[in-house]
């Protein structure tokens, strides 16, 4: 695959130094001028059309993390489980992500457990608004005054804060339950590179806990494809795979051979451009199944830093990790995302785009107007 071009996370060569230069750098003004010819062709491109936005969604709630660790009172001691049923699970599993520096989102098998750390977090600061890439995604394409269609599982109480946020009036809400109140419940423990209960963190960063019931189903599969037939709509972005992981591995894997169907329809209508968003992964099974029936046919990649070396380690070496150690310096994030698209190349991918979110840089690596046919 030919990479065109790295942008805000800017090159391998220049990672370090280039960060110490002035705004005047000529390599800066290069790099944004040719990321921003490409951002007004896309504006100029799509201004009349729609982009589709699928299929999950949830509610974020995020607490002062240390103030509920110290209310939990457990022992703060780095222990990775692949399988998360207590309470003491999660911190422990916590503790080995914190002491990497490195985000994850993993499931809380007991409901019981699950809605008492909702009681426990309680009487504490707590900031609570709609979640989900899809929702996100819709939104942000809102602000840059795009038509949107959002078909997610999500909550009336969710759609409700979305439309008073769409300042623009861009988005069309196609919700999959009109009953349905309220999302499933995402908690976000954010974190900075500090030190907690003798353990320091190297940097800053995020992990979520969720018991999702709604999402993992992919709901809104069928009624996306009707939507968005009647719409024209030929450009879309996919989110919540890795919340399907808590299903039987079999409905799970049916449910991604299903999404594949669904992509192939969308491809045989007229030209598509399909974009999905890694997620994490604990069961590589599930993920071996994600990768070669959808990250193979989509046009589009997000993953965010630490995805980026689990799918290294799984592609290159062949083995599975939930946690692998960050790599803050990005020529090394990016060397290994050099790796994982050759070998993706070999796997006849379709790529043209791989957009790694890291905490604090963004890479954008661009394949340019060189772009393979669909197989």
């Amino acid at each position: 695959m030919v990479i065109c071009i790295t942008v805000i996370g800017l090159l391998i060569y220049f990672s370090k130094k280039l960060f110490n230069e002035p705004q005047s750098s000529t390599f800066k003004k290069i790099t944004l001028d040719f990321y921003n010819s490409i951002y007004l062709k896309a504006q100029n491109r799509l201004k009349d059309s729609a982009i589709g936005f699928g299929y999950t969604g949830c509610k974020d709630i995020t607490v002062n993390t240390f103030d509920l660790l110290d209310k939990l009172n457990i022992p703060f001691k780095p222990r990775e489980k692949t399988h998360i049923v207590t309470i003491k699970d999660f911190v422990e599993t916590f503790a080995s992500f914190f002491r990497a520096g490195a985000s994850s989102e993993v499931f809380m098998e007991s409901k019981e457990d699950f809605e008492l750390l909702l009681l426990k977090m309680a009487d504490l600061h707590k900031v609570i608004t709609f979640g989900g890439n899809a929702p996100h995604m819709a939104l942000r394409a809102s602000y840059e005054n795009f038509n949107a269609v959002l078909v997610a599982d999500i909550g009336q109480e969710e759609i409700n804060t979305l439309k008073s946020l769409d300042v623009n009036k861009k988005i069309h809400f196609v919700p999959v339950d009109e009953s349905r109140e309220t999302s499933d419940i995402h908690l976000i423990f954010e974190y900075p590179a500090k030190e907690y209960k003798g353990i320091k963190a190297p940097k800053a960063n995020k992990f979520y806990l969720n018991h999702d019931t709604i999402s993992p189903q992919l709901l809104a599969m069928d009624k996306y494809l009707d939507i968005v037939t009647k719409l024209n709509v030929n450009k879309h972005a996919f989110s919540g795979f890795h919340l399907i992981q808590k299903l039987p591995a079999n409905k799970a894997i049916k449910l991604i051979s299903k999404v594949r169907g669904q992509w192939d329809l969308l491809r045989r209508r007229d030209k598509q451009t399909i974009h999905m968003e890694i997620g994490a992964f604990q069961d590589p099974e599930i993920y071996e199944a994600v990768i070669e029936n959808l990250l193979l046919r989509a046009d589009s990649v997000g993953i965010n830093e630490q995805e980026v070396l689990i799918l290294h380690t799984l592609l290159k070496k062949k083995t599975f990790k939930t946690l692998a150690a960050p790599f803050s310096d990005p020529s090394s994030v990016l060397q290994k995302v050099f790796e994982i698209i050759d070998i993706l190349e070999e796997k006849k991918a379709v790529l043209s785009r791989f957009h790694i979110h890291a905490k604090l840089l963004h890479h954008l690596c661009y394949r340019g107007n060189n772009i393979k046919q669909h197989r």
